[in-house]
């Protein structure tokens, strides 16, 4: 019998490593200027083929179940928003060549294709008569069938210049207004649409600053977003709100009366508010045991908005699908109108339930996290998984979505009690809790992990004879850090895509500075070698765990050499009789693309708990 036949059979009715990479991703929600219509994309999280392949949606927002295919989904069509003024519909898309440069089109609400200007990135006018894009330089381009001798690293190629078109005459060349030997990076309109603000970077794959305006302690790259405010009189920005206690997650331009909405993490829950042309908020909308993945805001009239919510709860069992509500000037706004049914294939009785978990770290910090587990299963002394999520400054939620990196509710669904501390370095709770982040790898973010185990089975919710640890990124990471700890009780070990060795991470990785600063210091600095405290790799002597790591071959962010020295080490001075195994997944990057890899990660990683716990 093989294992994958085996599992299936003593884990009748739990999600499937087939359903997990087959999963709809539903994404980028855009109103229409008068909140009528939504359009948005879906497609999977991975691609079967050569090449993805999206459709767009679109529905009426004031009747539930409207939403309707409006392309075929056979290319791969994305980044879809409305015309200020009319139904028309504008998006990329690689219809003309799967898989080449993107061009841009546009399609009526209720009306065919038509094929417009050729484009990377776009933004159309607030007055809706010009399109600004941005698009590579011709000379680029390399024949697919030219075949790639050497390469110069950081080449100065697939730069990106900015162009205008009138959209009221489209026999019209489009302008160049930036063509030079740089980068347009991003662009905006003003809201009179006189002038474009835009960004210039030296490559195309520049590593770019890491500290951003919306950083609460801008010096530190680890720190909670917030909302600061640069007026055309000053040049130092201020300020606004939030990051004490929260962190923005998103920022809207409502492009009427200078209004604009923010998205905050505060917790486990999700707030919206909207600003005024005085930067005054007020709250039109929060999450209430559940989570929203996606959204748009429009005026629709004076003091009243009309929104858009990509929304799921694991506390009520509904699976993500778009939904719509209004707020107006008195009362905080309810998503009311479910316009799509995405998701009728996960029936109730298959979906693990989620609930906030609350505990207090050893230093007195209090702690939140989620722990989810089958619907019908009893809470005393079950079989756990600690699931910890990347990032760091990421978060687990009330949420009901499956996607790639975070395994939660997958082996929720597989019969296990699953346990995910929101540790320090996590968002949603301000500044100084993200901050622990910088350097303090293996630290407090570890102690609050453990402090969560520790919790769980003295409230008699897990069996401590069989606690197992898995996670992908940083999660992997923490892995890697639990299995290699003195005198760990963790049966079984699953590493994603971990680091081991941070001074090496900050000298191979695409985001060294980044990498350097979670560390604690990078080789080149004269500190010495403090990144090697935090480094799993210095104590394989300690791992006695069954380990199995995941990684993709050709992952930029966290090289494979991060796990074939982690398992080098283990080989040779570590305590488990198991022999740790590598899997590499050929082609694939940080973010796995392709169907086969990522059903084949999630059956080892069922697998691989199966047996072990």
């Amino acid at each position: 019998m093989s294992p994958a036949r085996e599992l299936s059979e003593v884990l009748p009715g739990r999600i499937t490593p087939v359903e997990m990479a087959n999963m709809p991703a539903i994404h980028s929600p855009k109103l229409s200027w008068d909140g009528k219509y939504v359009v948005y994309c879906v497609g999977t999280n991975f691609r079967a083929g050569d090449h993805s392949t999206v459709a767009l949606w679109v529905a009426d927002t004031s009747v539930e179940n409207s939403a309707r295919q409006i392309t075929s989904g056979e290319k791969n069509d994305y980044a879809p928003s409305f015309h200020p003024s009319s139904r028309m519909i504008y998006f990329l898309s690689d219809r003309q060549k799967a898989g080449g440069p993107a061009k841009i089109y546009r399609i009526s609400v209720d009306a065919h294709l038509e094929e417009g200007q050729g484009i990377s990135s776009y933004e159309v006018s607030p007055d809706g008569n010009s399109i600004a894009f941005t698009a590579t330089n011709n000379s680029d381009t390399k024949d697919s069938q030219t075949k790639e001798v050497f390469k110069i690293w950081r080449e100065k190629s697939g730069l990106a210049s900015l162009y205008v078109a009138d959209l009221r005459h489209s026999d019209e060349t489009p302008r160049v207004l930036v063509s030079a030997d740089a980068h347009v990076n991003s662009f905006s309109w003003s809201p009179d649409g006189r002038a474009i603000l835009y960004r210039l970077s030296d490559y195309a794959d520049e590593e770019g600053d890491i500290v951003f305006l919306q950083n609460t302690t801008p010096s530190c790259v680890f720190s909670a977003q917030s909302l600061w405010l640069r007026t055309v009189t000053t040049s130092t920005p201020t300020h606004v709100r939030y990051g004490e206690d929260d962190n923005t997650i998103m920022i809207l331009d409502l492009r009427k009366d200078s209004q604009y909405a923010v998205a905050i993490a505060r917790g486990l829950d999700t707030a919206v508010d909207v600003f005024d042309a005085n930067h005054k908020p007020r709250t039109i909308y929060t999450t209430q045991d559940d989570h929203i993945s996606g959204l748009d805001v429009k005026s629709v009239s004076e003091g009243q908005y009309r929104f858009i919510v990509l929304r799921s709860s694991a506390v009520r069992g509904e699976p993500l699908e778009v939904w719509s509500g209004t707020a107006d000037a008195n009362t905080i706004g309810k998503a009311t109108h479910k316009l799509s049914s995405h998701n009728t294939w996960l029936v109730r009785e298959r979906m693990p339930v989620s609930r906030p978990f609350h505990w207090t770290s050893p230093d007195g910090q209090d702690v939140q996290g989620v722990i989810s587990h089958p619907r019908a299963a009893g809470l005393k002394a079950m079989p756990t998984v600690v699931a910890i999520h990347g990032g760091p400054t990421d978060r687990d939620t009330l949420d009901l979505t499956f996607y790639f990196s975070n395994w939660r509710l997958f082996l929720a669904s597989q019969g296990y009690l699953v346990i995910s501390p929101n540790y320090r370095g996590s968002i949603g709770r301000g500044d100084a809790f993200v901050m622990a982040a910088n350097g303090g790898m293996g630290t407090t973010d570890w102690m609050d992990i453990q402090s969560m185990i520790d919790q769980s089975i003295a409230e008699g919710l897990s069996d401590p004879s069989r606690i197992s640890i898995v996670g992908y990124s940083q999660g992997g990471f923490l892995t890697a850090w639990g299995v290699s700890r003195p005198n760990n009780i963790f049966k079984a070990g699953v590493d994603g895509a971990g680091v081991t060795d941070w001074g090496m991470l900050a000298a191979t990785s695409d985001v060294p500075d980044l990498e350097a600063a979670l560390g604690g210091g990078a080789p080149w600095a004269p500190e010495g070698t403090p990144y090697l405290r935090g480094s799993p790799i210095r104590d394989c002597k300690n791992v006695h765990t069954p380990l199995l790591l995941l990684h993709g071959e050709e992952d930029k962010r966290v090289p494979v050499t991060q796990a074939i020295a982690f398992l080098r080490g283990i080989e040779r001075v570590g305590q488990t009789r198991s022999k740790p195994n590598l899997v590499l997944y050929p082609r694939e990057d940080h973010v796995f693309q392709e169907r086969a890899h990522a059903e084949d990660l999630f059956q080892r990683l069922a697998e691989h708990l199966h047996f072990f716990l």
